[in-house]
């Protein structure tokens, strides 16, 4: 990535926008799996295998539900 070059790769206004929006939907999805995949993976060892906290209540979702995010204090709070 380089900022200088970015203006050059999406058309100016709204339909730049959009373009530039649905191209950070994969590197959003991307980081997201980066730090839930291990989590789940160790869940699943633990679990399957009974090692240490070997009961699945012992590993809730890694985040919550996004939508209890409908205020700054359940975003931090609950999500």
């Amino acid at each position: 990535y380089m900022p200088a070059t970015a203006p050059l790769h999406f058309p100016a206004g709204l339909r730049g926008f959009v373009a530039q929006s649905a191209c950070m939907v994969p590197w959003f999805v991307m980081v997201y799996m980066t730090v839930q995949l291990p989590y789940l993976i160790c869940a699943i060892l633990a679990v399957g295998l009974r090692v240490g906290n070997g009961d699945p209540e012992a590993w809730p979702d890694l985040f919550g539900n996004v939508a209890d995010a409908y205020t700054l204090r359940n975003l931090w709070g609950y999500v």
